[in-house]
């Protein structure tokens, strides 16, 4: 979504040549041409699509490599005691920097970057 363009825009997929993209214009029309029905129609699909996208979120966030790191964080945090100081900035950016190398399930794109897309989508989608 393009907030200054009113734009919504799907980026493409492997394999297609086209990127997807409608307006605020487009969407108007068609709720004056057809009725409000359709924003019912249209806010069932996206819900359904929030509830897949965030089904996969959970379901990167539980793969083991990661998994494993948020643990060794989770035991680092809970050595360190309350008085230390909580999770530093530079335990943040080793942490980073360790998520940003794993890979997803045979994908050329790291976990993080996978979970960053996802979460991007859910906020356009929202």
């Amino acid at each position: 979504y393009s907030m200054h363009q009113q734009v919504f825009s799907h980026s493409a997929t492997q394999g297609e040549n086209r990127i997807r993209i409608i307006t605020l214009d487009q969407i108007s029309a068609s709720v004056q041409m057809h009725g409000a029905g359709v924003v019912g129609m249209a806010a069932g699909h996206i819900s359904s699509f929030l509830r897949l996208r965030v089904d996969l979120v959970a379901k990167l966030l539980a793969e083991e490599p990661l998994q494993a790191r948020l643990l060794v964080d989770r035991q680092w945090l809970q050595s360190r005691g309350t008085s230390a100081g909580g999770y530093t900035w530079a335990r943040a950016a080793d942490t980073g920097r360790v998520v940003q190398k794993l890979r997803s399930a045979g994908e050329g794109t790291s976990q993080l970057g996978k979970i960053r897309e996802v979460v991007t989508q859910i906020g356009n989608a929202l």
